[in-house]
């Protein structure tokens, strides 16, 4: 780090200071060059455990195991059909056109 970088780092905030010192140097000087000025917005660790958890239950889908994957996951059935409701309304399309008509 050269020194007009370390007088740089001196006076940051007291939050800055701690995302410099969780990111290191290097990394915090790219992300003031990327979005500096900028107001960023960083997740909370529970949503991309969401993420990942609707993700697997809509993988495990099949069109009838609403109960199994809401007890699996501890959510309700509601819950699960609401993660799966593009995928459940897409399988009832198929199944529909794949219906041969009467007559």
């Amino acid at each position: 780090m050269d020194e007009r970088q370390e007088l740089y780092f001196q006076g940051l905030t007291e939050d800055q200071r701690r995302l410099l010192d969780l990111i290191g140097p290097e990394a915090y000087a790219k992300l003031v060059e990327i979005y500096g000025g900028t107001m960023v917005y960083v997740q909370k660790k529970d949503s991309f455990v969401r993420a990942a958890r609707n993700e697997d239950i809509r993988r495990e889908f099949d069109g009838t195991n609403y109960r199994r994957l809401a007890a699996k996951y501890q959510l309700s059935e509601a819950a699960v059909r609401y993660i799966v409701s593009d995928i459940d309304r897409d399988m009832r399309i198929r199944q529909l056109d794949g219906q041969e008509g009467i007559g």
